[in-house]
């Protein structure tokens, strides 16, 4: 899982590592928090490296080791966020160097806060004459987030919208589908929880 910048690979430093290479080799990163058990909320993730005008790339996921950074793999040019157990690689590179050796840091972290409620849809599933300005709400501090569409599609991770959900963050109007109507759903989350149950309505003229 990658939130990769990509880019122009003739503007990137050499990707080689080779044994017969007699280059320095530049100084494997080093990622901070380090390995260990950790409560949410992880403080921000930082990569540095000991080269000067090395360029650090990273690799991470929370389901399965990823793979080794590559020039092509996310180029770290800031700190980043993980609230739950992950495993992250770094790696870095400079033009007339030896690739560093890859830095792998794994944590284990203990997400116990519980689900925001439910969101609260209002006004209710019915039949309305005129569209129909929709509010949400849920525990104080919650994420929340919906779509046009039914429960499938709306994700609230780590305190933020996810996939194809929006963020709520003031009413908006619904026009209703004829014949069919148009479906709202929405959960909300917490950053150190997982998401809350569902909500549904549906809006029909």
């Amino acid at each position: 899982m990658e939130d990769a910048t990509l880019e122009d690979a003739s503007e990137l430093p050499s990707d080689s590592d080779s044994p017969d290479t007699a280059f320095e080799k530049v100084a494997t990163p080093v990622i901070k928090p380090g390995s260990g058990e950790h409560t949410c909320p992880l403080p921000p993730i930082e990569i540095t490296t000991a080269t000067p005008g090395a360029r650090i790339y990273y690799t991470w996921d929370y389901l399965r080791i990823p793979a080794d950074p590559t020039i092509a793999s996310a180029h770290y040019v800031g700190s980043f966020a993980i609230q739950r157990t992950a495993v992250v690689k770094a790696r870095a590179f400079r033009d007339g160097f030896e690739a560093s050796d890859v830095a792998t840091v794994k944590y284990v972290v203990d997400r116990r806060a519980e689900a925001p409620t439910a969101p609260m849809i209002s006004p209710g599933t019915g039949t309305y004459s005129s569209d129909p300005t929709v509010t949400l709400s849920s525990s104080p501090g919650a994420t929340i987030c919906y779509v046009l569409g039914s429960d499938l599609y709306t994700m609230c991770e780590d305190g933020r919208c996810a996939g194809s959900a929006s963020l709520y963050s003031a009413p908006f109007v619904v026009t209703p589908k004829v014949p069919y109507g148009t479906t709202v759903t929405a959960r909300a989350c917490f950053v150190c929880s997982g998401p809350s149950p569902p909500t549904t309505v549906i809006y029909r003229r």
